[in-house]
This record gives C-alpha cells, structure tokens and sequence, in this order.
C-alpha cells in the first residue's frame, strides 16, 4: 500500500464520506461489522478495536497508518467464540500500541479477502488541553431496532466533532443476551463509535436474557463486547474501571446489584468489592477533576424509586475524595442536584459532589417524572431525545445539556480558578413558616417529593420524628389499616408489619423513623433544611 490511497481514504472518512457495510438481520458474515473503539491502556498511545464475524473467519487483521505516515499490519490473537441466540460470532479484539500521541490515524480490520470500511482514531495529546466528551443516558428502545438511538448519537457527534469519546450511562439495550439489538445499537451507532471511543457502563438491562423475566445474570455479552481497562476488582473486571483523559480521572462503577446477584451475601460482596476498589482508586489519582459514573440515580426523579443502595455505600467514598462530578442514567430524565456532601445540602463546588442524571438516548420516554427536593435543575425530555456535552481544562469543567435538535436547555460550570465564574447554586435554607413561630413545622419529603398534604412531620419530647403515616401512603399509592398496622403497597403486593410501639399516640397517625427503618425504609432528618426524608431501602 502506498501512501496516497491511506490519505485520501482518511480525509473521506472524516468527513462521513464512507458508510459502515451494512447486512440484513443480525446474522454474522464473513465480513467484520458491529466496529467498535475503547482503551483498555493509555489514550495517548494505544487504540483498542473490537469487530465481529462468522465462525467461517478464524483470523483477524488491523491495517493502520498515521496520516502521511507509512502503513502497517497487526494480527489480531485468536478470537472469542460467542454462542447467542443469533447463532455462534467471533469476536475480535486488537490493542495497537506505540502510537504517536495526538496524532490522526486511518484503519480498517478484517483479513486478506474481506475487509472493512475505513475509520479514523486520533490519540490523545501528549500534554492535557481542554477537551470534550459527550454523555449518553438510557438507549434501550420500546421497538429495539435501534433507530431513535442512531439518530440521537449521530446527531450528537455531528453538532460536537470535537468530541473525544462517548459514554454511554448503562442500559445501552434492553436484553443483555439479545444479540439482534446489540447489533441494532452497534450498526446505529457505527459511524461514531468506529471513530471515537465509547466507554460504557453497565445498566440494569445488561445482565438481563432475552425475556425480561430472565434476571440474576452477569453481564457476560457486556464484557466481551467492550474491551475497557482491566484495572476493576478482581471478580468485577470489564464491569468496574477507570481511566484518564486530559486533566481528570473518570472511574467507572457498577451499581447492578439486584441483577447480578439474587443473594444478599452476593450483593453484599460485591458493593464491599466495589467501595474498597473506588476508595483506592481515588486515592491513587492525581488529576484534579474527579469523576464518577454509574447507571442507578442516587438523586432520583422516577416517583417511587430510590437511590438509597448507592447513597449509602457509594456516598461515604464520594464524600471522603470530593468527586467532583457523579453521572448517572436509569430514569430517562436531565437534571442535576445542589452540591451534596453527607446528604446535605452545600453551598459551593469545592464542598460538595453535582449529581447529573444523563437523561434518554432512545425512544423510552417515562411518565410521571418530576424534579425532587435536591434537584436545582430539570427537564423532561418527552419530545426529544437528549445528550450531555462535557468540557474539561485544568481549572474550568463546563456541562452542556442539549437535546437532538441542539437546543441548549442547561448550561453548568465549575470553576476551581474563579469560583465567582462557577454556576451559582444556592441551595434553599431551613423552612420557616413565619419568623413568629420558634420551632418551625419541618416539611416531609418521601422519596424526595416536597408533599403539601398530611400532618407536618413532628418531634416527641425524647427528640425522636415522626411522620404522617398515611400521607406516606398516599404518596405511594398504598394504604395503612390501623386495625392490623399493616402498611401495603404496589397494589397489595407488598406488605409490611408495623408495631403499636412506632406510633406517636393512639390515633395511628404519626408513625416514627426508627420504625419506619425496621421494616426496610431509609429515613432521614435534614437539619440545615428542616426536611424528613424517607425512601424504601429495596434490596
């Protein structure tokens, strides 16, 4: 090969010129598609590149040239046997290294008869600069062929062609082992993800089978898929990683542990693994922005849903390295909290974590989303689907939320230099119903819902809360017999034993925290805000 066809072939591909091959069905052929980029080693000097083929194609090849530079070859080691409900695939995996950093390179895989369209990869700048990444929230589609995701990612690289890798914040697709939408995601998302890297986080849908119903599974079709750094916990790699590109340090969490595991022992285990791993591995760092990511929302916006597992295991750690920035997906909805340490409220960036939730990247718009009481910004992307554009520098960390179209419906900023240049946040203060009143009713927030109806929370003479027992009810669409003490919910399915002894007084209308918290909800009373929180613990 000489020369000239490899520049020609680069400067096309970086305009679109040339489309990915395309293939009928999910069916594997002889010839390599579902083209993905990561790093498993260092963005300045390594590409990892991952394709797939029938089982009739034992050998693969990288063919790579620095633009204006001379070509070269690389074997790719032998390939992964796959079995999925499509039939048996190969999978192919090669990390190029000793490349020049920041410097523009030209590839296509395959082998000698059969080869794939050509892509670029530009590797990372040898000295940190301002840089962009783009953040994707849910993709997984309602009608799993993928074509609202396509449209929102291509979208997204077109209106930001600065941008250095993508990250896709878990539930990429809806079953883990349905290798018809992996390859309906992959072939929708092909001419961004065969150019910059995608960085991936596991959702609740990737350890999913086929069915729904197919639960307690470990993401196996995830971690062969996404070759990412092997630097995660030693039962947990492929899942748990981090990386670091410019001037921050990008740990990446896996908070699936209702679905990987049907055991508590398991559970317990694998969030022990986890907390100790992110503790050493912000340890270690010495970038200075911190930033974490994973798919449950610990600052929720789904009614009824909870952060409270990630809350209480995550939080501490968060808390003790001041993550500068948690990103998280699961509800299908953008906002972003105050800045939070220790569930409280704080005024200003250098004392507290902002956490984002990303937001949808396919066409599962939800209902009845709503900003809680810890949300200083929301939106409900029903009408469009939406992406987050992140700048980082050395001082300043810019975090643009946009929808397909390009519309700019929030823009955020940290600066460490100028913290007056930051996005002010004031968070509210402690409620005060009048100046007259010495002790201020305190408002109930469950599931971090404000609520205007039911008795205020109240305090006994031993300083213990309580709260409205049935308001709670009502917020979860449940219901409480004071005959029984029975309090049930999700349409009777649940149903929890109370106490005569957790009631403020006979009437049954107040019922404690302490009590609330032995039959499995997490109660809270905020003092600098004057606010009861309770959520249900689900474990």
């Amino acid at each position: 090969m000489s020369r000239k066809p490899w520049l020609i072939v680069a400067v096309a591909a970086l305009v679109f010129a040339l489309a990915a091959s395309a293939h009928a069905g999910a069916a594997a052929s002889a010839v390599p598609d579902d083209i993905r980029l990561t790093w498993s080693e260092s963005p300045k000097t390594t590409q990892t590149i991952g394709w797939r083929t029938d089982t009739t194609v034992t050998v693969g090849k990288v063919e790579y040239a620095a633009i204006g530079g001379s070509p070269a070859t690389v074997l790719a080691p032998p390939p992964d046997t796959l079995a999925t409900n499509v039939g048996a695939i190969k999978l192919f995996s090669v990390t190029l290294r000793d490349l020049e950093p920041g410097t523009m390179y030209v590839y296509r895989v395959g082998e000698d008869s059969t080869w794939s369209p050509y892509y670029t990869f530009e590797t990372e700048k040898a000295e940190p600069e301002r840089f962009q990444f783009i953040v994707f929230g849910d993709s997984h589609e309602k009608k799993p062929i993928y074509t609202v995701w396509k449209k929102t990612v291509t979208q997204a690289y077109q209106q930001n062609p600065e941008a250095k890798f993508i990250m896709s914040v878990g539930d990429l697709i809806y079953s883990g082992k349905d290798y018809t939408q992996w390859h309906a995601w992959f072939a929708g998302a092909q001419d961004v993800v065969a150019r910059i890297p995608e960085m991936p986080v596991i959702g609740d849908h990737e350890p999913r089978g086929v069915t729904s119903k197919d639960e307690w599974q470990r993401p196996e079709y995830f971690v062969k898929l996404f070759r990412v750094p092997q630097n995660g916990p030693a039962d947990f790699k492929g899942e748990v990683y981090s990386f670091d590109y410019g001037a921050a340090h990008i740990a990446v969490l896996n908070s699936e542990f209702t679905y990987e595991f049907e055991d508590a022992a398991h559970r317990k285990a694998m969030i022990d693994a986890e907390v100790a791993w992110l503790d050493a591995d912000l340890t270690a760092t010495t970038r200075p922005w911190k930033v974490l990511v994973y798919h449950e929302a610990t600052y929720n916006l789904i009614p009824d849903r909870a952060g409270v597992p990630t809350k209480v295991n995550f939080g501490p750690v968060i808390d003790k390295h001041h993550v500068d920035v948690v990103f998280n997906g699961h509800d299908h909805g953008m906002a972003r909290s105050y800045f939070i340490k220790n569930e409280d409220f704080v005024a200003r960036a250098a004392d507290g974590t902002v956490y984002f939730v990303s937001g949808r990247s396919g066409d599962n718009a939800k209902d009845s989303l709503g900003g809680k009481f810890w949300h200083s910004f929301f939106y409900d992307p029903q009408a469009q689907t939406c992406y987050l554009v992140v700048a980082v520098d050395r001082d300043r960390l810019t975090i643009t939320t946009k929808l397909e179209d390009g519309t700019v419906v929030d823009r955020f900023r940290i600066d460490k230099a100028n913290p007056d240049n930051s996005t002010p946040v004031v968070p509210f203060g402690a409620y005060v119903e009048s100046e007259d009143i010495a002790f201020p009713s305190a408002r109930f927030a469950p599931f971090g819902s404000l609520i205007q109806f039911g008795n205020p929370p109240q305090q006994n003479a031993g300083g213990e809360w309580f709260v409205d027992i049935n308001a709670l009810a009502a917020y979860m669409s449940g219901n409480f017999d004071p005959k029984t003490n029975v309090f049930s919910y999700h349409d009777n399915e649940i149903k929890l034993q109370l106490a005569n002894n957790m009631f403020l007084d006979k009437t049954k209308k107040m019922v404690s925290l302490g009590g609330l918290t032995s039959v499995g909800f997490y109660c809270k009373y905020h003092k600098a805000m004057n606010v009861v929180t309770v959520e249900r613990w689900r474990d």
